[in-house]
C-alpha cells in the first residue's frame, strides 16, 4: 500500500508510542509522553538514557538529559513537545544536499571521481587530511 508524505507525517505525529504529542492544554510536557519518547528512542538506538527528574509532577530538564540529547542527537522539540517538523526539514536538507552532490559528481570524469573516492577513503579510514589526500602526493592503497 502506498502512503503519501502527508499521510506518513500525520501517522508519525499521531503514533501513540514514542511520538505522541506531549503538550497539555497549557503546553506543559506530559511526563508519560516524554518518557514514552525517551523509551522509544532508547529501544530504537539500543541506548540507556538517564532518568527524567520529576518535581511536583513537572519535568525538570537536567544536565544529564541535555548531555544525553546532545550526544545521541535527540531533537529537544521532539522529546519534550512531540514536534516532528525538525525531522522533516532535516530530511529535506539531506536529500537536497545528496541530489546536489549527485548532479556535481555526474559532471566529473571517471578519473576525477575515482581520485575523490580514494581521497575520501584516506581521510575517513586513515585520518589523512582531505587537502593532503587530494594533492598529487596522495597516498595510494
Amino acid at each position: 500500500m502506498s502512503m503519501t508524505r502527508r499521510t506518513a507525517l500525520t501517522a508519525l505525529a499521531a503514533a501513540p508510542v514514542g511520538c505522541a504529542p506531549a503538550a497539555t492544554g497549557d503546553d506543559t510536557p506530559r511526563v508519560e509522553a516524554v518518557q514514552g519518547r525517551l523509551d522509544y528512542f532508547a529501544k530504537l538506538t539500543d541506548t540507556a538514557p538517564p532518568s527524567l527528574t520529576i518535581v511536583d509532577g513537572d519535568i525538570q530538564i537536567s544536565t544529564d538529559i541535555l548531555r544525553f540529547c546532545a550526544e545521541e542527537g535527540i531533537n529537544l522539540d521532539w522529546l519534550f513537545l512531540g514536534d516532528v517538523r525538525a525531522f522533516v526539514l532535516s530530511y529535506r536538507e539531506q536529500r537536497l544536499n545528496a541530489f546536489w552532490m549527485q548532479k556535481k559528481l555526474k559532471t566529473m570524469d571517471r578519473e576525477a571521481r575515482s581520485r575523490l573516492r580514494d581521497a575520501l577513503k584516506a581521510t575517513v579510514h586513515h585520518g589523512i587530511p582531505l587537502d593532503v589526500a587530494l594533492s598529487d602526493a596522495a597516498v595510494t592503497f
